[in-house]
Parts: C-alpha cells; sequence; structure tokens
C-alpha cells in the first residue's frame, strides 16, 4: 500500500499548530478569572471601564470551551488592567514599570485585543504595540492574533499600525530622493498651485502599495511608470511629460512622489532595518512575520471561535508559506522541547558518567575546554535523541513539496526564494560557507580558527591538541614562558566568488561568511605561505574574539638588519567546521585530501 503523501499546508499547520500547548488572552472586554473568584462580574456593575457585556462573555465562554474541550490547551486570561500590560504604570505585579511579564512570553499562542483602553476613538492601540514589540523581542517563538473589532469596523488600519511597527527604510534605500530632485520639484509646484489638478501629486498613495514597492522592489529602474506593478502606472503619460518638461527622469518624479508620501506617513528611517521581516494583506487574510513572531490580524465578531481564531491563523500561516527548512527548524525545537527530558533523564541515570565528568570538572574547572567538552557532549546525546523523527519528517517536507508543485527542482526552490534565482553565485557561496564555516564560537584558538592579522586572513592549523590551553604548557615553559602558545597558520588570499564556485571541489578554498556576506580564499596551488605565531595568555580570546600575537619579523636597525619579535593584534572571524579544518591540516602537512567534501560547484545548481 503507497503512504499517502501530506500535504504542505497540512505539514505547516503541523508545525506550527500541533505544537500549542498554552493561550492567553488579553483583552478588556472579558472577566479575568481573578474577578470571577472574586464576583466582579455582575453585568449591572458600572465601574469605570466596565465593558462586560453578555455578547463578550458568551464569546469568551466559547474561547475557553473550545481550547480545553477540543484542543487541550490550557488558558489564561488577562483583562490588560491589572495587571496594566504595556503601560508606564508602576504595577507590583511587575518587575518594572515597563516589563511584560515573562509567562506571557511563554505562552505559544497570543490572543490579543487592539483596543486595551476602550473603543478605537480613545485608545489608538499603543499599549497592543507595545506588547506586540515586547513578543518580538523575547527568544521564544510566538503567535498573535489581534482578535479586534478595529477602527469602526476596519482592521486594516490595525494591521498597518502595528506594519509600521517593525517596519523602516534605510536612508541609503534607493527610494529616498536627492536633494536637487527635490529642489526642482518645489520649484515647479510653487509655479503650477501646488500641483492640483494632478491626482498622481495632490491623491494619497494607500500605505501598504508603497511599503509593497520597499518590499518587492530592488532597484530604482523598478519605478519606472511603465512598469505596471509601479503605483503610479495609471499616470505614466502624465509623468513621462513632465519629466520632460522640467528636465528630470520620469523615475525620478516617482521616486520624490513616493518619497514625500513616506514623509506623510511618518515613516521611520533607520540603517538598521531588519531582513526578517515579511507581510502580506488582502482582504481574506493577512500576516506580519518576523523570526521572532507571527501576527495575523482577525475582526472580532460573534460566529464560531475556532473558525474566527484558528481557522484565520491556519489560513494566515499556509498563505506565508514558510520554508522547508523553516518547517524542519520549527519541528527541531519542537523535537527538543518535547524528547529533551527523556534523553536528560537517561543521561543522569548514568551515575557513573556523572561522577567522572564532576571529577573533571572540579580537577580542570578552570579551563573552558573542560566545560566545553562535558557541555559538547551532552548536547550530541540530546540531539541524537530526536534525529530519527527529524529525518522522516524532513522526507515528509520534501515529499509534500513536489507533490505540491509537480515540477523541476529550480521551478520549486522559485517558489520559496524568487530573489535568489538570478543570483546563482551568491546561492552558492551562501550554502558552501554554511557547510565549510561558522560563527566563533570557542574561547580560544582551535585547528581552523579564522584570524585576521593586520587585515590579511590566517588559518590556524596547529593539531587540536597542542591549542588547549595549559594542556602543552611544559613543552614551550624553559624556552618561552608559560604564557604564550606556540601555533602554526597558513595565510589565504581572496579569490572571485564565481572562480571558486566554478573550482569549488579542487582543494583549493574555503568559504567564509562575513558580515553575512559569503567570501572565498584559496591557500595557493603550490607553496602556501605559513608563519609561526605566539599567543598571549594561552591562546584565549579577549574582548570576545580578540588575541595578542608575537610573530618574528625582520627590521632595519641603524643599517644592520635585524630579528626581533613584533606584536600583533588579531581577531577571529569564523571558525572552520572541523572536518573542513582536519583535511586542510592534513592538505598543509602531509597528505593531498579533498577540502570540499560537502561543496556544491556551478552544475549543482540552477542553470
Amino acid at each position: 500500500m503507497t503512504d499517502v503523501v501530506a500535504s504542505y499546508e497540512d505539514l505547516i499547520k503541523e508545525t506550527f499548530i500541533s505544537p500549542i500547548r498554552s493561550v492567553t488572552v488579553i483583552d478588556d472586554e472579558y472577566p479575568t478569572f481573578s474577578s470571577l473568584l472574586e464576583g466582579n462580574t455582575n453585568l449591572s456593575d458600572k465601574r469605570p471601564n466596565t465593558s462586560l457585556d453578555d455578547s463578550n462573555v458568551d464569546r469568551l465562554r466559547k474561547i475557553i470551551q473550545m481550547c480545553h474541550a477540543k484542543y487541550c490547551w490550557s488558558i489564561d486570561i488577562f483583562d490588560g488592567k491589572t495587571p496594566a500590560l504595556g503601560s508606564n504604570e508602576k504595577n507590583p505585579y511587575l518587575k518594572d514599570e515597563n516589563s511584560i511579564p515573562a509567562h506571557i512570553h511563554h505562552s505559544d499562542l497570543i490572543i490579543l485585543d487592539y483596543h486595551l483602553d476602550g473603543d478605537s476613538n480613545i485608545d489608538d492601540g499603543s499599549r497592543a504595540r507595545k506588547i506586540i514589540k515586547s513578543l518580538d523581542s523575547n527568544n521564544h517563538y510566538n503567535l498573535a492574533l489581534i482578535h479586534t473589532k478595529g477602527n469602526d469596523g476596519d482592521i486594516k488600519k490595525v494591521f498597518t499600525d502595528i506594519l509600521l511597527e517593525f517596519f523602516t527604510l534605510a536612508p541609503s534605500h534607493f527610494l529616498n530622493t536627492d536633494e536637487s530632485i527635490s529642489e526642482k520639484m518645489d520649484d515647479w509646484l510653487d509655479e503650477n498651485n501646488e500641483g492640483r489638478g494632478h491626482l498622481w501629486i495632490t491623491d494619497n498613495i494607500p500605505l501598504l502599495n508603497i511599503l509593497e514597492v520597499c518590499k518587492q522592489f530592488s532597484s530604482e529602474k523598478d519605478l519606472n511608470p511603465l512598469n505596471p506593478a509601479c503605483p503610479l502606472h495609471a499616470f505614466s503619460s502624465e509623468i513621462d511629460s513632465l519629466a520632460k518638461e522640467i528636465g528630470l527622469d520620469k523615475t525620478d518624479l516617482v521616486r520624490w512622489r513616493l518619497t514625500k508620501q513616506l514623509k506623510d506617513y511618518h515613516i521611520r528611517q533607520d540603517n538598521s532595518s531588519r531582513t526578517d521581516l515579511q507581510w502580506n494583506w488582502d482582504e481574506s487574510t493577512n500576516f506580519i512575520s518576523t523570526s521572532k513572531i507571527f501576527i495575523s490580524v482577525v475582526r472580532k465578531s460573534t460566529n464560531n471561535p475556532e473558525d474566527e481564531l484558528i481557522g484565520s491563523l491556519s489560513k494566515a500561516l499556509c498563505h506565508h508559506n514558510a520554508s522547508p527548512m523553516q518547517l524542519l527548524m520549527a519541528r527541531m525545537r519542537y523535537e527538543l522541547d518535547e524528547r529533551g527530558i527523556g534523553q536528560a533523564t537517561e543521561i543522569m541515570n548514568n551515575r557513573y558518567a556523572q561522577a567522572g565528568w564532576l571529577f573533571d570538572l572540579l580537577k580542570n574547572g578552570e579551563s573552558d575546554y573542560a566545560h566545553e567538552k562535558a557541555i559538547n557532549l551532552h548536547w550530541e546525546q540530546l540531539a541524537n535523541a530526536s534525529r530519527g523523527e527529524l529525518r522522516q519528517f524532513s522526507k515528509r517536507i520534501l515529499a509534500a513539496v513536489k507533490n505540491k508543485h509537480n515540477s523541476d527542482e529550480k521551478t520549486i526552490v522559485k517558489s520559496f526564494f524568487k530573489e535568489c534565482i538570478s543570483k546563482r553565485d551568491l546561492t552558492l557561496g551562501h550554502l558552501n560557507a554554511y557547510s565549510c564555516s561558522m560563527p566563533v564560537r570557542n574561547t580560544h584558538l582551535v585547528t581552523g580558527t579564522v584570524l585576521n592579522i593586520d587585515n590579511e586572513i590566517w588559518i590556524c592549523l596547529s593539531p587540536a591538541c597542542d591549542l588547549v590551553p595549559e594542556q602543552r604548557t611544559n613543552t614551550w615553559k624553559h624556552r618561552i614562558g608559560d604564557n604564550h602558545l606556540v601555533f602554526r597558520a597558513v595565510k589565504f588570499e581572496k579569490i572571485d566568488l564565481c572562480t571558486a564556485n566554478n573550482r569549488a571541489n579542487k582543494n583549493n578554498y574555503i568559504y567564509i561568511n562575513i558580515n553575512n556576506s559569503p567570501e572565498a580564499y584559496s591557500i595557493g596551488d603550490s607553496n602556501p605561505h605559513w608563519d609561526i605565531f605566539y599567543a598571549a595568555d594561552q591562546g584565549r580570546f579577549i574582548e570576545d574574539t580578540s588575541l595578542s600575537l608575537l610573530s618574528p619579523r625582520m627590521i632595519d636597525q641603524d643599517e644592520t638588519p635585524e630579528l626581533v619579535m613584533k606584536p600583533l593584534k588579531a581577531t577571529a572571524i569564523s571558525e572552520l567546521r572541523y572536518e573542513y579544518a582536519l583535511n586542510l591540516l592534513h592538505k598543509f602537512g602531509v597528505s593531498q585530501t579533498r577540502v570540499g567534501l560537502d561543496f556544491r560547484d556551478q552544475n549543482s545548481l540552477w542553470n
């Protein structure tokens, strides 16, 4: 019997909705459990800010029943007043004036009313937005449904208000207009009644249309009004005529208009604009997604809460269409949470291993290496507990993707990563850098530490046993003392990424990420440039990844060359994965093994 292939949409729901265990509702229209116990839910109560009525209580009753009876989820209720979440009021329940309780961060699903202080005519949603930003700043991934009546029934305004909390535009963005263009347009407006009668100048462009330009357009040429996706496409002939009249390019006029509109909408300018922000709005569904939170705005009604809340969440998640790797990473977090305690118990039951670890740590506790070794062994055992389940889930993802698209590999990749298809070398660079290297994770030199020494790239290629601080001190102590660690390093030269990708398996290249950009380096075809360095404090890093070195250098002193020990400043910028460092060590020392065990050359991706 052939196994039934799950749909990709089913896997999305399995990944993000099935793991939900706890729900937190924050809404000033609902009674809290405390108020129920205190008997403060009398609907005739005329206290200020009391907005409870039969429809609100009935809606909450249905939500609680859905959570308990249908999904077996725990649920907690806050009215947004006790405590006053997201406010600046001093509150005994909270650690400080501006904090959000940590247990809200750890709730799997947040159902948040947007107006916590009455309706939209007196509350602009600032407290709700503050709660959302707090959820985005913690390290627990949250799903958040903004359950609201909106602004006079309009939830689009709520959506855009929340989106603007996350969106910033870099000052260097191509959309920002040059001063010279603004000056020419100001002169023209002064002479032409401020542009009245020109609808493309006087009519507001919807905010989401402008933000879509920022998301979809990659360069100034996309702003050509002849482009159907341009927000001013309907006025292309008028814009073209005016551009010729005042001596500007038509894309300059589009840029000027969009920039002016961005200022009207108070779009923030910031060099640190985030790359993990995704969003979509249409009348049937919407979402805002970052690496920390997934948000969907849902119109509050008297309908079945399961369809209104969970149905809307499912639809939004499927519309977002998280990539296969996102699904796998989310499943890894879930598996670690689900299976971690069982594996931890198994580790703890091995009392003999515990006794050995403890003795080793007590004896060598001053060495970071001893702690790292113990942690790595435990971490590996925790990971192995989920490896089989994750392998099967990965296979299910692949089968679902192939079944959904029923097309070639390039087309499938394009459906998730459209912007990458035209940048094959950059994609290969990132892929190979991920296979080859990783951020610095050790606190001292290791085999494969990538060092920037005087703006040159060197790689430490001494054996690992020679690099553990204090482990080989006696070998060198009588010659150089016990402070310095001696290591050997090889110099690498930067080469063009395309050239490296063309010859990725020629045993000469490494790839590392520098400032999130992949770079390729070569050891050279023959006679690699190597040197001996002496690292202070036994090779331990200072100030995160800095290192003080000494190296023999020839200097001219009174016209007589002299060999001296020159101080050098070095910074660890990356680490090669161990198998790649080991292969380089072998290549440099004895054998000619291949570096690129898992590298992909240009023939391995789309043409």
